[in-house]
């Protein structure tokens, strides 16, 4: 496990020999809600076989079942110590924020930790993650999850995964367009520029004084 990890570990005031991974996820729709849990989406994922629930969310949120299935397991490649790196950074940190307002914890707080955390472990045996690894390694047991924004982001996300999958060296060109993609207005869905180490909005400097002198 590495340092960064631990650190995350213990902002979230859990011992490292903790079992990692959410057992009960809550999804939301809009007026609908539906309590799933991992070991149903796994098997969705697996066999393609939806519990009653899964079907029924699946349903009311208008989603091919295909697609859910294929954003479940689809893997991103990137190297652990470049996402430990990348996810310390004030771009990073913001983008998990934005993440933060899909993935919650049950208090809705430390989202950014739980979420770093989940991402770190499920990189740290193949530099791969899937959203179902992710959910597996999730340091909660639970978390609730808006559906209607995460079906926002999951068309360009998937775009992005498909059109860098084919190369293995891509990894940081992965790392970076999917933190622009979650670097973004949530709500009008219109991307951001992505922050920097300066303030964001600098005060201009005052326009020189065109009266002469007296």
């Amino acid at each position: 496990m590495g340092l960064g990890a631990i650190c995350t570990l213990s902002c979230l005031g859990l011992h490292t020999e903790t079992a990692l991974g959410a057992t009960k996820i809550k999804f939301t729709y809009g007026p609908f809600g539906q309590s799933l849990t991992v070991q149903e989406l796994k098997t969705f994922a697996e066999t393609g076989k939806a519990s009653s629930k899964l079907k029924f969310f699946m349903n009311a949120a208008d989603q091919d079942p295909k697609v859910v299935r294929r954003f479940l397991t689809q893997d991103v490649k990137i190297s652990l110590r470049l996402a430990d790196r990348l996810l310390y950074l004030l771009p990073g940190e913001y983008a998990l924020f934005q993440a933060g307002q899909i993935f919650q914890t049950p208090s809705q707080g430390a989202n950014i930790q739980a979420l770093r955390s989940g991402v770190i472990q499920s990189l740290s045996d193949d530099s791969q993650i899937s959203l179902l690894e992710f959910l597996e390694k999730y340091p909660l047991a639970e978390m609730t999850i808006d559906g209607v924004k995460l079906a926002r982001t999951a068309d360009q996300i998937d775009r992005l995964v498909s059109r860098f999958a084919p190369s293995v060296e891509s990894g940081a060109a992965i790392a970076t367009e999917l933190l622009e993609s979650l670097v973004c207005d949530c709500e009008s869905g219109a991307i951001q520029p992505k922050p920097s180490v300066t303030a964001p909005n600098p005060i201009p400097e005052p326009a020189p004084d065109a009266t002469p002198p007296g």
